[in-house]
């Protein structure tokens, strides 16, 4: 394994520690500045921090998330993503306008290293599309085709 390797995961999740101790400092401090002042001053700036906060964790958590599935946690390299259709489920909804079935996909998703042949397994759901049924019989067909790589 090359030292690049090795350092680019331990310098993501530096980055990501010193930005949450950031965000959770000027929380702390506005928590305090709000109780103690009782302004809704910093009411307000400690809501615009919290959003502002749960962004910053949703997109980490998408970063993470995808560096699990494509890096390898036995050597560092880059894996390899395959796709396998599974099934299509179909959920039929009738009202006054139209029937409308929608389809979902069912795929199981394989990533596989390369290097040392290690693999991790994920289910995944696709929209499938919809065929919509009016009432005066016009079709409105939009479904996909699974896909599979």
């Amino acid at each position: 394994m090359s030292e690049n390797q090795k350092k680019q995961p331990n310098k993501f999740l530096t980055t990501m520690f010193i930005v949450a101790g950031v965000l959770l400092a000027i929380s702390v401090v506005l928590i305090l500045l709000a109780v103690l002042t009782k302004s809704s001053v910093f009411n307000f700036i400690l809501f615009i921090c919290g959003i502002i906060e749960i962004t910053v964790g949703i997109i980490f958590f998408k970063i993470a998330k995808r560096r699990i599935r494509y890096t390898c946690p036995e050597c560092g390299t880059k894996r390899k993503h395959h796709r396998a259709y599974i099934s299509t489920t179909k959920r039929d909804s009738n009202n006054t306008e139209a029937f409308t079935s929608k389809y979902t996909h069912h795929y199981l998703d394989t990533y596989v290293c390369p290097a040392c042949g290690c693999k991790m397994d994920e289910k995944v759901k696709k929209s499938g599309g919809t065929y919509v049924v009016y009432k005066d019989n016009r079709v409105d067909d939009r479904r996909i085709e699974p896909e599979e790589f």
